[in-house]
């Protein structure tokens, strides 16, 4: 629609936005549930040594931090893949394409970008969807820039002791420090377009 393409785009990344943290949680929290009592079980078992502690906090509890992640992941896959056998991911690309193949990158460079605010490994592997190879490349650069979920805490932790009487502040300074790594992400993009990769195929609609 005319007017109402973006508004309804922008509700529908959100809602995928919101679905991959919210309905992989539970998920989420049972892998680590898991690999936390497998690793307790193990320490339990042998006595306690550098071999115990290996296999307990860094086999088990490695395999764990990695393994945390894999409902974002398949979550992201299964809703990227019902809104690319729809058709409406091409359409919404072809929204978001012109604004950024100004700063040198795809239409589809926006999905990962998104959810690089969730969490910057399934948003890396959302970037394969990009077909040429430079914008593909220029989107998993930025990707790190986005201010993912796992440093809402340290924000939070910051905030909290450095503006402790007003909430306002803090509110206003958390949603300062989202949009300054979506505008610095951009910047960033602009320059390694121009800079790094001279070269370009064109865009959906360049």
């Amino acid at each position: 629609h005319r007017y109402l393409g973006f508004p309804i785009f922008f509700v529908v990344l959100m809602g995928l936005f919101a679905a991959i943290f919210w309905a992989a949680q539970p998920f989420m929290d049972a892998i680590d549930a898991g690999f936390t009592a497998a690793g307790n079980g193990v320490e339990a078992l042998l006595p306690n040594s550098m071999i115990s502690r290996f296999l307990a906090e860094g086999l088990i509890g490695g395999v764990g931090a990695v393994a945390v992640f894999f409902p974002q992941i398949m979550i992201l896959f299964f809703l990227m893949t019902l809104l690319e056998d729809s058709g409406y991911l091409a359409r919404g690309a072809a929204l978001v394409d012109r604004p950024l193949s100004a700063l040198g990158l795809h239409g589809r460079s926006f999905v990962p970008m998104l959810s690089g605010f969730a969490c910057a490994i399934p948003a890396v592997f959302a970037a394969r969807a990009i077909p040429a190879r430079r914008e593909r490349l220029l989107t998993i650069w930025i990707i790190p820039l986005m201010s993912c979920s796992a440093r809402l805490p340290v924000y939070a932790l910051l905030l909290a002791a450095l503006l402790p009487a007003a909430a306002w502040k803090a509110g206003l300074s958390l949603a300062a420090i989202y949009v300054s790594s979506l505008l610095i992400g951009a910047l960033t993009a602009g320059i390694a377009s121009r800079v790094v990769f001279k070269q370009r195929h064109s865009s959906l609609l360049a």
